[in-house]
């Protein structure tokens, strides 16, 4: 097999067609694939299990906590050359620049001559090699050039690498023998806007010892110079698939020497992600053997070039097993420069870097197995893999389990968003949850869009995880069949493998349904057994503004007005008959009184009112002065009974606050609760916000506000009564806390001073007297106020007395050396660290109530972009202490606390917590 070798005489070349991707886009994330981007949020949650003394299992959550991932600067500079060149020729030299970080970074770049060789350069120059094919184009971008004084400075995003070509003009006068030298220099700003605050790391020769800088050295010769320069062209072929995708190879070599080149070698290693394919033309003799490329020539004359051309096919398999998207090829050439017989030492061509295409593709499965009938415990009830994960019969008001996996088939790491699809004959608002594999720590929203996912998988990594669904008391006939879709969240342009695959339970029949929705719980009509429709669609009852890409807040109240129980979906809509979707840049999120996103009720007692909230994001390019109606809906969609109401969107830049979330907790006869809300100026002004206590149904409350700063987050609180004009109070603006002082409200209390975007955090403490009788329901409305009331926002708190009450936080600490011991102070604030940082997690439980607990277990596991460094630590406990903790991979559960009889029968439960006891689990995370 033969390939073209085509010989040109006369003048050098002009610039070559761009054959290559850019190597600003083509090698993006080289160095880290897999490492967050500089301000990723990443979040985590923990899950405790418990048994109460009546022997009811419960579940409790902690608090979200966010691990904001800060800039890492690096990167690395390579290599220091030598080149022949002849006299009155410019000398060549291709650097590589890399930012190995994880943000974008600009380079301070310049070049000066040595003082210690036989003369300077007339002139240097450093060119960005934008098309990565070792050749300085007349229309790039020329970085710096001895010309002007000023170093050029250049912006390059993390993970990407760039070609610097140095080009020295050797003077006409100069004698073979003699030297000139230049030194490439090269800073970063790393975030501060100066150069010199970092310096690249020096890769490969380094005759100079001198991180930042390159040493190139020319030599004038009177001999052959030899110039080789690669470029490649990536041809894609069909989306989505490797097995038609090529790269077309150039490779040029040209004598710029003096004398004739003679007995030219030139080889081409193919890389092993490659196979060879065809040549373009063949005119002589040169081949391809066992993926090596080679051609020669007896002469190169004085200004001539070989130029070589062929295609090779990329590896369809490759990146399916892990490893880079990358393929990188280099090519040689050697000849007999000097006129004795023998080829001189080979000299490299500059290295294209090709990054192939990403593959999106998923598998979503049923478990098969072991069949279980009638036994509600997630496994696959059919026992084949058919993608039906089959429960074959369920009670009302279980709540059913469904096992499935979801395998990453594709080629680059990616994350799946999971989402319902077909409904048929499936119960509305199911109350559903995702889970990890341990079947108790939810899926969160990794990619901040809302919707649970797995978070990211890598190639060929599978995950298992389970849905639950709370059924209603009351269904129709079964069966039902509810169909789940894995999206790929990497994949832009639409060409994942989205896989639905549906479930089938069998239910009893259901009971007379009605529903009515409102805005507020006394509104006119509510509950009173389906006589008078609450908050009629024919009009709005409440309008809120909000400044454009900003959330506002509605309250919302669902009423079973039904004979039996009932689960309700939530829906919004733009029209009346519930047809049209809002427009686009308008989203609706649905929050239970927890703060947890939900899409349904769960089940909700016939004659009782279900309180929620629905927070509507305002379309980032509304028109300002705009009014967009929104109507509520709730719809049983097995029962078929639905209501839907209409409220209003008033689209200000003006003033907007929010107050989220509310909160439900449970608090013991003496003891107190506390509730934490987060405040924001949401709006486009600032703002003088006060607080007051609506109403408050059964127990007493305090208000508290953070009053300093410690390690990043608010450190201490105070009671708002015992606070004046002139105290500071904690304030997040601009991603940093810092105190600012609490104002006048001009009626002897104070306000907190808000700029646009600032928040806070508010404490709202439940106390419950001594005589307070289980069971009593405490509802807190708490409302905050502009001064000049042009704004306000609500949250509640539902507090219920409980003989049995688990309380559970969660916080963090940075530790920078991974030693196992904190830098800062614990928070729940958003924890800052960077790549290679890593954080304590630290997860403290505590019996509030008088009766014990058993069996209670702390389950949590590393967050994206995490791995659980080190060992999981019970490091409190009460003596003598039989927790254990059992960690598998990433994910982990301790047990904690001691065997006692809480229920008289003589025989003891397993880790108990009596009244007032506290245990604590410390684990560590290291960042990718």
């Amino acid at each position: 097999m033969e390939f073209e070798l085509v010989i040109k005489g006369g003048l050098r070349l002009g610039a070559l067609v761009a054959l290559s991707a850019a190597l600003l886009d083509g090698t993006a994330w080289l160095a880290f694939a897999d490492t967050p981007e500089a301000g990723t949020n990443i979040v985590n949650q923990a899950t405790v299990l418990y048994t109460d003394a009546e022997g009811t299992d419960r579940e409790a959550t902690t608090n979200e906590v966010i691990l904001f991932v800060q800039a890492v600067y690096s990167s690395t500079l390579e290599a220091d050359q030598s080149r022949n060149v002849a006299a009155g020729g410019d000398a060549r030299f291709i650097h590589t620049l890399t930012n190995t970080g994880n943000s974008s970074n600009t380079f301070c770049i310049s070049a000066s001559d040595l003082g210690s060789d036989s003369g300077d350069f007339e002139r240097i120059d450093i060119v960005l090699d934008a098309n990565g094919d070792g050749e300085a184009n007349s229309d790039e971008q020329i970085v710096f050039s001895s010309s002007a004084s000023a170093a050029g400075e250049l912006v390059v995003n993390g993970g990407q690498a760039v070609g610097l070509i140095a080009v020295g003009r050797i003077p006409a006068g100069a004698s073979a023998g003699q030297t000139y030298g230049l030194d490439l220099s090269v800073s970063s700003q790393d975030g501060t806007g100066t150069c010199g605050t970092g310096l690249p790391e020096d890769l490969g020769a380094d005759a100079d010892s001198t991180d930042g800088t390159n040493r190139d050295i020319a030599t004038v010769t009177s001999d052959a110079v030899l110039e080789v320069t690669k470029a490649s062209e990536y041809n894609p072929g069909l989306a989505n698939d490797l097995s038609d995708d090529q790269i077309d190879y150039i490779i040029r070599v040209r004598n710029t020497g003096v004398i004739d080149a003679a007995d030219v070698l030139i080889t081409d290693v193919l890389p092993t992600s490659v196979t060879f394919d065809s040549f373009t033309t063949t005119t002589n003799g040169e081949t391809h053997l066992s993926g090596e490329v080679t051609a020669s020539a007896a002469t190169l004359a004085v200004n001539d070039e070989i130029e070589i051309r062929f295609t090779v096919n990329v590896d369809s398999t490759l990146g399916f097993t892990g490893g880079p998207l990358i393929i990188e090829n280099t090519a040689s050439a050697e000849a007999d420069t000097d006129g004795v017989a023998g080829r001189e030492a080979a000299i490299e061509s500059n290295t294209v870097r090709d990054e192939i295409d990403p593959v999106y593709a998923v598998i979503l499965s049923d478990i098969g197995g072991a069949a279980s009938p009638g036994a509600n415990d997630g496994a696959d009830d059919d026992g084949t893999v058919n993608d039906i994960q089959l429960v074959d019969t369920a009670a009302p008001g279980d709540t059913v389990r469904f096992t499935l996996t979801i395998t990453n088939n594709g080629n680059t790491t990616d994350t799946f968003n999971l989402t319902e699809t077909s409904r048929a004959g499936w119960f509305n608002g199911a109350g559903l949850r995702y889970l990890n594999a341990d079947f108790a720590t939810p899926l969160l929203d990794t990619t901040g869009d809302g919707i649970s996912d797995t978070g990211p998988l890598a190639p060929g990594e599978s995950l298992t995880f389970m849905v639950e669904a709370a059924l209603p008391f009351t269904e129709p006939a079964s069966p039902h069949t509810l169909g789940l879709l894995a999206t790929s969240t990497a994949d832009l342009s639409g060409g994942a493998v989205n896989v639905s695959d549906p479930t089938t339970l069998a239910i009893g029949s259901g009971l007379a349904p009605a529903v009515d929705i409102a805005n507020s719980a006394g509104a006119t009509g509510l509950n009173d057994g389906g006589a008078v429709n609450a908050d009629p669609d024919t009009a709005v009852t409440t309008t809120l503004s909000g400044a454009p890409g900003n959330t506002v807040v509605f309250d919302l109240f669902i009423a079973n007005e039904g004979s039996g129980p009932d689960n309700f979906a939530l829906a919004a809509f733009a029209n009346a008959a519930a047809t049209n979707d809002l427009p686009d840049g308008w989203s609706v999120v649905f929050i239970a009184l927890d703060g947890t996103p939900i899409t349904a009720t769960g089940r909700v007692n016939a004659g009782t009112v279900f309180a929620y909230q629905a927070r509507v994001t305002v379309d980032a390019n509304a028109v300002d002065g705009a009014t967009q109606s929104v109507f509520f809906q709730a719809s049983s969609f097995d029962t078929g009974v639905s209501d839907i109401k209409q409220d209003a969107v008033s689209v200000s830049a003006i003033p907007a606050i929010t107050l989220t979330p509310d909160q439900f907790g449970q608090i013991a006869a003496c003891g107190r609760k506390e509730h934490f809300h987060t405040l924001r100026n949401s709006g486009g002004t600032g703002e003088s916000v006060t607080f007051t206590v609506v109403s408050q149904s059964a127990l007493a409350s305090e208000i508290r506000l953070p009053t300093s700063v410690l390690s990043g987050g608010p450190a201490t609180y105070q009671d708002v009564a015992l606070l004046a004009p002139g105290d500071p109070i904690a304030v997040l603006s601009s991603g940093s806390w810092a105190t600012v002082s609490l104002i006048t409200d001009g009626s002897g209390g104070v306000a907190i001073p808000l700029s646009s975007g600032d928040e806070t955090r508010i404490i709202a403490r439940i106390l419950a007297s001594c005589d307070a009788a289980p069971g009593t329901v405490d509802v807190l409305i708490l409302e905050a106020e502009t001064l000049d009331g042009d704004a306000d926002a609500r949250v509640t708190d539902t507090t219920t007395v409980a003989n049995a009450r688990l309380d559970i936080m969660k916080l963090g600490a940075l530790d920078t050396s991974c030693l196992g011991g904190a830098d800062t102070a614990f928070d729940d604030a958003r924890v800052q660290a960077g790549p290679g940082d890593c954080v304590i997690w630290q997860i403290t439980l505590k019996n509030a109530g008088v009766e014990p607990v058993c069996d209670v277990t702390a389950r949590d596991a590393a967050p994206a972009f995490t791995s659980i460094f080190g060992s999981v630590l019970i490091t409190q406990q009460p003596n003598p202490g039989t927790g254990l903790c059992n960690v598998n991979g990433n994910e982990f559960a301790c047990t904690l606390g001691n065997s006692i009889d809480i229920d008289g029968d003589s025989t003891d439960e397993n880790h108990c917590l009596r009244g007032g006891e506290e245990a604590q689990v410390q684990f560590s995370v290291s960042i990718e």
